[in-house]
């Protein structure tokens, strides 16, 4: 039985070499393909300036986060906003995020929903018009979503008589604000309004 238990060691020991020796191949493979991830380290350690600076005159990036209040346990929205040029990002309280859910509810838990008519001007009042006064019209704003707003499509909502947000706001959305990054290398370009 004590053999018996060192052969199953054996071919314990031999199937994690081997393993091991595939996930390093995979993982080769994966670096030749992937220069992101050969690089992981330099992408993860991206600071801000180097993000401000990546924008050109006329951009905007919208960073927005959500966390939950400790003095009344509610979710609360706010964004940070930078451009070329600034030496800190401006915060800007966005909303409650109770108010986006009260909405998302009268309309029958359909965000899609909202987006048109009176709710979508109401969602507009609270998810858009706090940061509007940081855009330019007709400038280029770089959206990161957080939380709720992955699902809601700002540049879709209601401004005035049929015209929506994203007319006089072009917004490109983004899931990292170091993709700005990927301007200035020799990737191809896919941010564009």
């Amino acid at each position: 039985s004590r053999m018996n238990a060192l052969e199953q060691y054996s071919d314990m020991q031999d199937s994690v070499a081997s393993l091991y020796r595939t996930m390093v191949a995979i993982d080769h493979r994966l670096t030749q393909n992937c220069t992101r991830y050969g690089d992981v380290g330099a992408f993860a350690s991206t600071g801000y300036d180097e993000i401000a600076s990546s924008l050109k005159p006329g951009e905007t990036l919208v960073d927005f986060t959500d966390y939950r209040d400790e003095k009344d346990g509610h979710r609360r929205y706010a964004a940070f906003i930078i451009r070329n040029g600034m030496e800190h990002p401006l915060l800007v309280p966005v909303c409650d995020g109770a108010e986006i859910d009260s909405l998302i509810a009268q309309n029958h838990g359909l965000v899609s929903s909202i987006h048109d008519e009176e709710a979508g001007e109401r969602l507009r009042t609270i998810c858009f018009d706090p940061i509007r006064e940081h855009l330019t019209e007709g400038e280029t704003a770089f959206l990161i979503p957080s939380g709720i707003y992955h699902s809601i499509s700002i540049d879709a909502l209601p401004l005035d008589d049929s015209i929506l947000v994203g007319d006089r706001y072009p917004m490109v959305r983004l899931s990292s604000a170091r993709l700005l990054l990927d301007r200035n290398t020799s990737a191809p370009a896919r941010l564009s309004a």
